[in-house]
């Protein structure tokens, strides 16, 4: 694959769209094949961005954190197809209703869980004294005391994923972010990881912010203001991981190997399965959507609104393509798929 192809790929998008930083790189089932990084840190610093850096990948940790749930299935510490309300019996005031919600229809945004917490709830995990555990319990009996809301039906679910991870608190009788360490990131020698913003790389802000859009290049966050850096901890098993974009790969590898080294085959079809996807409307399997429309088997993207994160993934000829970018305008998501194919294009 052609290294000065992808740099120029980079730079042609980094001048049009103008971010202060973008990398990209395309993997196959066993190692990079190209990797590339262009522009800054921040747009007040002019120390380049380097391909070790890790970067913000927003709501592609879903992916992560279903191939979680998936780790404890195989381990025997859990099952597909089980009531949501199964794994709260030491939460009180539950819907009988979430009796017929079950784990997978969690996980695919169609148990009936809606979209986000509310601002209040934004702005108290912003502030919290409760552990991780305990702030994800509190959620979840608020959550659940409500009964479904149009379930079967699909709505993208940060706090549904939210009600994932205090399930997996149970399950494993451990930390979300503990778990997600010992049966994802450390068998796949991944080290570069993190909760939260990047230690170096700074995420941006938009100057404009309406419901559903961000525009204006705005100023960059500093990663020690909890509030305007990143989502709030809440919302950890629904997408605030950093890491860099080679260990990024190795998590996108997984699914290129039909699951090794991590879980079977057949639980790797389980994941990516998409029961609706000839449906009308919008759907998708367990942390990703269907990729037809760019010519891939799938994709995914993520943004807490200061960065933009996206991967392809392309089963059919045994690749991926990984772009994230330190700027969280809407412009920039909705651009990046197409730089994306473009890298695939290049292998």
């Amino acid at each position: 694959m052609n290294a000065t192809a992808v740099k120029d790929e980079l730079s042609r998008y980094r001048d049009k769209v103008g971010v202060p930083a973008v990398i990209g790189a395309v993997t196959n089932a066993d190692e990079l094949e190209a990797i590339d990084v262009v522009g800054m840190r921040s747009r007040d610093d002019d120390t380049p961005a380097t391909v070790d850096d890790a970067w913000h990948i927003g709501s592609c940790g879903k992916s992560l954190s279903a191939l979680l749930y998936a780790r404890l299935v195989e381990s025997g510490r859990a099952q597909w197809g089980v009531p949501i309300a199964s794994f709260f019996d030491d939460l009180t005031g539950l819907h009988p209703g979430w009796m017929d919600s079950t784990i997978d229809e969690l996980l695919r945004c169609r148990a009936g869980v809606r979209a986000n917490p509310t601002g209040a709830e934004m702005s108290d995990s912003h502030s919290t004294s409760l552990s991780a555990v305990d702030e994800r319990s509190a959620a979840t009996e608020r959550t659940l005391s409500d009964p479904p809301k149009k379930h079967g039906e699909f709505v993208y679910s940060n706090l549904g994923y939210m009600v994932a991870g205090a399930a997996i608190d149970r399950l494993a009788e451990a930390l979300f972010e503990d778990v997600l360490r010992t049966e994802i990131l450390d068998p796949l020698g991944i080290t570069s990881a993190g909760i939260g913003p990047p230690p170096l790389i700074r995420g941006h802000h938009s100057r404009l912010s309406l419901p559903g859009i961000t525009a204006g290049r705005g100023r960059p966050a500093i990663p020690g203001d909890s509030k305007f850096a990143d989502n709030p901890s809440l919302l950890t098993p629904a997408g605030r991981l950093h890491l860099s974009v080679p260990d990024w790969a190795k998590v996108l590898r997984v699914f290129l190997n039909n699951g090794a080294p991590l879980v079977s085959p057949e639980t790797i079809e389980h994941l990516l399965a998409d029961p609706d996807a000839n449906g009308k409307g919008r759907s998708m399997s367990m942390g990703w959507a269907d990729g037809a429309t760019m010519g891939v088997t799938h994709g995914m993207q993520g943004s807490n609104t200061l960065w933009a994160a996206t991967a392809l993934l392309d089963r059919v000829n045994g690749r991926a393509a990984l772009c994230v970018a330190n700027d969280g305008r809407t412009r920039v998501l909705m651009s990046q798929p197409q730089l994306a194919k473009q890298l695939l294009d290049l292998a």
